[in-house]
């Protein structure tokens, strides 16, 4: 019987199946460092599928259109190579999609911070929870901005990045979570070395 997957069992960056390995190790593939404990915020599925139907569909109506006419005009070849990179750029979307990735070692940024149809890199941004401070939802801009514990900004990328605004926000709720998370924890050791030292 083929056992499904979930994404605990398979590399954060690259996909490699990683059962029966260690919580926590490395990817022997493309050495990523994996958590099994990991949360992990998934651009939502919508705009890939979207760009695919309507790719799919435009190759379709150019083919019709090709078989009912009596010559190839260049605009219609345009027309098919545009709808054919709408395929690809889905198709390539739904395989790599944006992702965050929160450990108790720090968060992760993964994914397409540029997006282009020919050439889609894909990058990564790390940082240790201690040097976040706050990582604030755009009321009026455009951008997620992570700042450090001075109030600097770190970090950006574009709020489209999850491809819904309810991922985007509980993105942000949960690297909150963390980040009080940290904080307190380095608070109350803190706290406590310093009651030790009057004692």
């Amino acid at each position: 019987m083929q056992v499904k997957l979930n994404m605990a069992d398979r590399c954060h960056f690259c996909g490699y199946r990683l059962d029966g390995l260690p919580d926590k190790h490395h990817c022997p593939e493309c050495g990523f460092a994996f958590d099994r404990s990991a949360e992990v915020i998934t651009q939502s599925s919508y705009g890939p599928i979207a760009y695919l139907v309507m790719g799919c569909l435009g190759v379709v109506m150019v083919f019709i259109r090709l078989a009912h006419s009596d010559g190839r005009e260049w605009w219609q070849l345009g027309l098919l190579v545009t709808f054919l990179g709408f395929v690809f750029y889905g198709w390539r979307c739904l395989r790599q999609r944006n992702r965050a990735i929160l450990t108790q070692d720090g968060l992760c940024i993964l994914g397409r911070f540029e997006s282009n149809v020919i050439v889609m890199k894909r990058d990564s941004w790390r940082e240790s929870w201690k040097r976040i401070g706050e990582v604030r939802w755009p009321r009026w801009g455009t951008h997620i901005t992570i700042h450090d514990t001075t109030g600097s900004e770190i970090f950006e990328f574009s709020a489209d990045f999850f491809g819904a605004n309810s991922r985007g926000k509980e993105f942000v709720k949960r690297a909150s979570a963390w980040i009080r998370e940290v904080n307190c924890d380095a608070y109350c050791s803190s706290a406590a070395k310093d009651a030790n030292t009057h004692t």
